[in-house]
């Protein structure tokens, strides 16, 4: 759960997380805090026993290393490519999509780990330009407290919201009956992948929370404004929101 200070000085970030199993028999959710690389990635997986926990593990290592071995290459590009798009959101990108490669070459080396995949949310601050790059696939969200109004800044790839944005005006009543947490992206999932990548100029205070499902479907919206505006330490708000999805019975794992 990144903050961002902006003032005169520095932008600095602050940030802490944690994970618990809830209402798994094990833990299938993973993240990885660099705050060397600025770089923050949360990970829920899937596949069967082993397998899950597996896939969000490699994909929260791999993206960390794709920004180790191309760090100093990255220090030297412009901050807009030749087509005005932010290189480290491009770079945020190709790590998503090496992790999809590691996910899938993983699974077919047994039949335990076939099928096994992943959500994931990943955040990289651009400190010297005031910017926070947000990539992700499947689910797992990123909200933003700012000023005191809080705004999801992921939209999740599920089955209801794809049907939804082919058809729209389709009765409440039958979108009731689709099948839900069916998400239609994911890691693993196929070869050609679309990754979800937009960027966002920080302010100060603002302050994100990247989490997996078994928190944003068991703790409402409110909760977790109330729980961000806490003037605590990051550890500490994360220690309530995960209370808070335990104290709801969260079913899932809450990161």
């Amino acid at each position: 759960m990144p903050t961002a200070t902006r003032s005169r000085l520095p932008v600095t970030i602050a940030a802490a997380g944690d994970t618990h199993i809830g209402g798994h028999s094990h833990n299938e959710d993973a993240m990885v805090l660099r705050p060397d690389l600025n770089l923050y990635v949360l990970a829920d997986g899937a596949g069967g026993h082993n397998a899950g926990n597996v896939a969000s593990s490699l994909a929260t290592t791999t993206i960390a290393h794709f920004f180790e071995q191309t760090k100093v290459a990255a220090d030297r590009l412009p901050e807009f490519d030749g087509l005005g798009l932010p290189t480290a959101a491009r770079r945020l990108s190709a790590a998503v999509q090496a992790a999809n490669k590691e996910t899938l070459a993983f699974a077919g080396t047994s039949d335990r780990h076939r099928g096994m995949g992943s959500t994931v949310v990943a955040v990289l601050f651009d400190v010297p330009h005031r910017t926070m790059h947000l990539a992700h696939v499947g689910d797992s969200r990123c909200y933003r407290l700012r000023a005191g109004c809080l705004e999801q800044l992921t939209f999740d790839h599920s089955f209801i919201n794809d049907v939804l944005e082919m058809r729209p005006n389709l009765a409440d009543a039958r979108v009731k009956k689709l099948p839900k947490n069916v998400i239609t992206r994911a890691l693993g999932m196929a070869e050609e992948l679309r990754v979800t990548v937009r960027s966002h100029g920080m302010l100060h205070g603002d302050r994100y929370l990247l989490c997996s499902d078994g928190l944003s479907d068991f703790v409402s919206d409110p909760q977790v404004q109330e729980a961000l505006a806490l003037a605590v330490p990051c550890d500490d708000r994360v220690a309530l929101l995960i209370q808070m999805a335990l104290d709801a019975k969260a079913k899932d794992n809450v990161a």
